[in-house]
C-alpha cells in the first residue's frame, strides 16, 4: 500500500521519480575468523559510482569502519500494486587480493523519506540481507522490511545503517508545508503557500512541489546517477524513445571503448611479444659476438705462433748453413794439411839420401851404390809398400770421411728441404689466417652494428 498520497501529480504512465541521498555509516563486520586488516569497496550503478574505505584491522573477530558512503540516486515507484524498482548497492569485503564475501543491498527497499534502516547482510552466504526500518519523520518504531532463512552460526555479518532523505519529487524540490522543517532541497527559510495540484502527502507531513525561479532546479544533475535518460522534469517516460537512442548510443561508445581496449591489448601483447623475440635475437646475436671475439683471440694466438714457428725455422736453417760450412772448411783444411806432411817427409828423406852422399869418394859411391842399390832394392820395396799401404789407408780414411760429410751434407740438405717446406706451408697458412682473421672482424663489426641497431630499435619500442 501507498505510504503517500499525490494531488494531481501522478504521472500519466503510472511510475514516480523520487532523486534521494543514501547515507551509510554504521558500518561494521563481526563473526570474523581471521587476523589483519580488511577493506571494504562498494558500487552502485555505473563503473564512476564506485568507491572504497580505508583499511581497518580485525579486533576480536569484529572490524569497525569510521568512515561513511554517500550515494545520490533516483528511486522510481509505481502506484498500481506500490512497487518501487530494484536499485543494487554492491559492497565487496577483501583481504589483500583475497575477497572474503560480497553483500548486494536494495536500496529500492530503503525508500521512506527520513527513514533510518538497519541492514545485516551474511557474507559468504545464500541469505539475503536483512532490512529493518528502525525510525523516519513520522514513526520511531522498528519494522522488519525483509525475512531471511536462518543463517548458518559462525558465518560473517555486515552491519550498517542507510539513512534516506529525499530531494526531488518528478524533478520538482519539495519543501515542508508547516515549516517546521527545513527544504530538502532549498536553504529558504520562507513557508509556502499550499497549491492545489502541486503537493504531496507522506504519513501525514506534506510537502510543496515548487518550481520557482529561485528554487527549480535548471541546472545540470552532476551527481554520479546511474539512471541513464531521465527527464529533467515531468514524466520520466515522455521521451522514451530518446532515452533508448541515448543508452543505446552510450551502450556502442561502450562497446567500441571495449573494443579498442581489446585491440590496444592484442597490440600491447604483439608489442611484448616482438620485444622478447627481438631481445632474444639480440641475446643470440651477442653470443655470436663472443664466440667470433673467442675466435679471433685464437687465432690471433695461432698467428703468434706461426710467427715465432717462422722465426724458429729461419734461425734454425742459418745455423745449419753456418755448421756445414764450417765442416767443409774443416775437411778441406784437414785433407790439405795432411798431404802437405806427406809431400814433407818425402823431401826430408830425400835432403838426408843426398848429404850422406855428398862426403864420399866416386868408388865409395860406387859400392854404398850397389850395396845400397841392393838394400835400396829390398828396403825401397818395402818403404814403397808401406807408403802405399799408408797412402791407401790415407785414401780410404779420407774418402770414408768425405762420404760421412756427403751423407751428412744431403741430410743437412734434406733437413733445410723439409724447413723450407714447412716454412712455405707456415706462410701459406698465415696467410690463410689472416684472411680468414680480416673476415672475420668485418663480420664481428657487422655484427656490432646489427646489434646497435637492434638494441635502438629495442628502446623505441619499449617508448
Amino acid at each position: 500500500m501507498s505510504f503517500f498520497n499525490l494531488s494531481g501529480l501522478s504521472s500519466t504512465k503510472g511510475k514516480e521519480k523520487i532523486k534521494a541521498k543514501f547515507d551509510v555509516d554504521s558500518i561494521r563486520l563481526t563473526n570474523f575468523p581471521g587476523q589483519g586488516k580488511v577493506v571494504l569497496s562498494w558500487k552502485r550503478g555505473s563503473q564512476l559510482n564506485t568507491g572504497s574505505l580505508k583499511d581497518v584491522a580485525v579486533n576480536g573477530g569484529t572490524a569497525v569502519w569510521a568512515d561513511s558512503i554517500h550515494i545520490e540516486g533516483s528511486l522510481w515507484y509505481t502506484q498500481v500494486g506500490d512497487k518501487w524498482d530494484e536499485k543494487i548497492l554492491a559492497i565487496t569485503i577483501k583481504q589483500g587480493l583475497k575477497t572474503l564475501g560480497r553483500a548486494s543491498i536494495d536500496l529500492g527497499k530503503c525508500n521512506k523519506h527520513e527513514g533510518t534502516y538497519n541492514v545485516e547482510c551474511p557474507l559468504g552466504s545464500p541469505v539475503p540481507p536483512q532490512i529493518t526500518l528502525s525510525s523516519s519523520s513520522s514513526s520511531g518504531s522498528s519494522t522488519p522490511l525483509s525475512s531471511s532463512p536462518a543463517v548458518k552460526p559462525g558465518t560473517p555479518i555486515l552491519h550498517l545503517k542507510i539513512h534516506t532523505k529525499w530531494l526531488k519529487y518528478n524533478n520538482k524540490i519539495m519543501t515542508k508545508v508547516d515549516g517546521s522543517a527545513s527544504s530538502a532541497g532549498s536553504s529558504s527559510s520562507t513557508t509556502p503557500s499550499v497549491e492545489a495540484g502541486n503537493v504531496v502527502d507522506m504519513d501525514g507531513e506534506l510537502y510543496q512541489l515548487r518550481t520557482d525561479d529561485h528554487l527549480t532546479d535548471t541546472s545540470v544533475d552532476t551527481s554520479l546517477d546511474d539512471d541513464l535518460g531521465e527527464d529533467a522534469e515531468g514524466d520520466p517516460f515522455a521521451n522514451a524513445g530518446v532515452f533508448e537512442a541515448e543508452a543505446k548510443k552510450a551502450q556502442d561508445e561502450a562497446d567500441l571503448l571495449r573494443k579498442k581496449l581489446h585491440m590496444v591489448e592484442g597490440e600491447s601483447r604483439q608489442r611484448n611479444k616482438t620485444i622478447q623475440m627481438q631481445e632474444g635475437e639480440i641475446e643470440k646475436m651477442r653470443s655470436q659476438l663472443d664466440a667470433m671475439e673467442q675466435k679471433l683471440k685464437e687465432n690471433e694466438e695461432v698467428m703468434g705462433k706461426a710467427s715465432a714457428m717462422e722465426k724458429y725455422v729461419q734461425t734454425t736453417i742459418l745455423a745449419l748453413k753456418d755448421e756445414h760450412e764450417q765442416e767443409v772448411a774443416k775437411a778441406r783444411n784437414q785433407a790439405r794439411k795432411e798431404a802437405e806432411d806427406a809431400a814433407a817427409v818425402q823431401i826430408a828423406d830425400l835432403r838426408r839420401e843426398l848429404d850422406a852422399y855428398r862426403g864420399k869418394s866416386p868408388l865409395d859411391l860406387l859400392d854404398d851404390a850397389v850395396s845400397h842399390e841392393s838394400k835400396r832394392d829390398g828396403s825401397a820395396h818395402a818403404r814403397l809398400e808401406g807408403e802405399l799401404e799408408k797412402l791407401n789407408q790415407t785414401l780410404d780414411t779420407t774418402r770414408e770421411s768425405l762420404k760421412t760429410k756427403a751423407e751428412e751434407l744431403e741430410r743437412v740438405q734434406r733437413h733445410v728441404s723439409s724447413l723450407n717446406s714447412e716454412l712455405d706451408k707456415r706462410t701459406l697458412s698465415q696467410t690463410t689466417t689472416q684472411t680468414k682473421l680480416l673476415d672475420l672482424q668485418s663480420e664481428n663489426e657487422l655484427l656490432k652494428g646489427n646489434v646497435s641497431a637492434r638494441e635502438t630499435e629495442l628502446a623505441e619500442m619499449k617508448k
